[in-house]
């Protein structure tokens, strides 16, 4: 069950790249102010970065399950 889950957090993850991806599409097309399209860049990679390390911790328990399974 828990290999289940791992893989989920890779979906996750998968998904979230691609909503990051279009965020700053339409951030950069469509905010005027230079500071808030600054702040919430900086915002939305930080929330990339902690899907990232989530997927990252998803690996490391699978890899963990083989090893001792």
């Amino acid at each position: 069950r828990v290999s289940e889950y791992c893989s989920e957090l890779h979906l996750i993850e998968n998904k979230a790249d691609d909503v990051y991806e279009h965020f700053l599409i339409d951030l950069f097309e469509n905010q005027k102010d230079s500071i808030e399209l600054i702040k919430k860049k900086e915002i939305m990679f930080e929330l990339e970065k902690a899907t990232d390390a989530a997927e990252s911790v998803g690996k490391i328990i699978k890899t963990i399950i083989v090893k001792y399974a």
